[in-house]
């Protein structure tokens, strides 16, 4: 029965690997749980496993090499050694710093791609170092050549980016009841609050981090702020549907494969449009696509008004995104002691960068 087991989980955590590799490559809501679902099959017989090595070692009176079996003689798994020495070091009032095991830190960026409304449109590169990639430059010249012609030369320049790292932090807090209680999933909560906040500063980034003078990430529209092709002024000093198309037709052939990233209440305008006394879009249903273009809500982005920058377009598979080192924990016991709390403070070292400033649009409103 324990062989056969074992020869299951092999065969479960193969099919995990796979989708981890399928979710990394690919970030989207399917692969994201192709990805929990092999995690969890493969954790329900790797727990059935260790049920029934535990029961032969109890059946037998004693463990491998002597001795009897006593509570804590199970080698405890990564997870819980590192929640162990968490719950010990807020037991006994001491600081504890550690790295986040492989496992959980998966989780928490599966459940942060998930959150995110820009990450999983971007390309991501786990790196250990910094990463530089070469992106197309201005296009390889084609055309026709008689016999005996040389073929012309191509005045394409390929751009070189240089991804490094710059440390983003995340801060929750929790009681000191909760994390010595048993009860509680510590895990689950960790993995849901440090999510929910990185992933809600990777998307403000994305858009409006301030570049490698400030030592943050380069937003699209930091980068966007100096070329001046890339504004698409409205008609009126509104929004109109004919600016909206206007916007999507001045990527181009990138405009194919992009995005509109604009406030909920921007969405909610456009959803109000009419042609003549027809609704343009369904006003009850969520505003998703324009023109084959995704909608993405974002609360970062201006709502309407004169001079107001307020969709962003572009094709983010040209915004590179580089993840290096892993995540790492801090325990802060004197920060929030007088409310009985623990400051949790998770900390990774990313970059990101457009690539190509031919692939992003914005739409301006003009100023009254």
């Amino acid at each position: 029965m324990l062989k056969k087991l074992k020869e299951k989980l092999a065969a479960l955590q193969a099919k995990q690997q796979e989708a981890f590799d399928k979710m990394i490559e690919a970030s989207t809501d399917e692969s994201i749980k192709a990805y929990e679902m092999a995690t969890k099959a493969a954790k329900l017989v790797e727990d059935q496993i260790n049920e029934l090595e535990k029961k032969e070692l109890e059946d037998k009176g004693g463990v491998p090499g002597g001795g009897k079996l006593d509570e804590g003689s199970k080698p405890l798994t990564e997870e819980q050694q590192f929640f162990k020495k968490l719950v010990e070091a807020v037991s006994v009032g001491t600081s504890l710093t550690a790295l986040v095991p492989t496992t959980i830190q998966t989780a928490i960026q599966a459940k942060k791609d998930s959150i995110s409304g820009l990450r999983r449109f971007c390309t991501v590169h786990p790196t250990s170092g910094n990463y530089t990639l070469t992106v197309e430059g201005n296009g390889v010249t084609v055309d026709y050549v008689g016999e005996g012609e040389e073929v012309g030369e191509t005045d394409d320049k390929p751009n070189p980016v240089t991804l490094v790292a710059y440390k983003l932090g995340a801060l929750t807090k929790i009681t000191r009841e909760a994390i010595t209680d048993v009860a509680v999933n510590l895990q689950e909560y960790l993995v849901n609050q440090i999510a929910k906040a990185m992933a809600k500063k990777e998307d403000h980034e994305i858009l409006f981090g301030t570049g490698s003078t400030g030592s943050h990430i380069t937003g699209v529209m930091t980068n966007l702020a100096a070329v001046e092709a890339a504004k698409v002024e409205t008609a009126g000093a509104t929004l109109a549907f004919n600016d909206i198309l206007n916007l999507i037709n001045a990527l181009g052939d990138y405009g194919n494969s992009s995005i509109l990233v604009m406030n909920l209440s921007t969405a909610n305008l456009i959803k109000q449009m009419k042609d003549g006394n027809k609704y343009i879009f369904d006003p009850n249903q969520p505003l998703t696509v324009i023109n084959g273009c995704q909608v993405v809500i974002s609360k970062d982005v201006d709502t309407v008004a004169a001079g107001k920058n307020v969709i962003v377009a572009g094709d983010f598979s040209y915004y590179h995104i580089a993840d290096r080192q892993g995540l790492e924990i801090q325990t802060l016991l004197e920060k929030y002691a007088t409310s009985g709390q623990v400051g949790i403070l998770a900390t990774e070292r990313i970059d990101g960068k457009p690539s190509l400033n031919d692939a992003f649009r914005y739409l301006q409103v003009k100023s009254a």
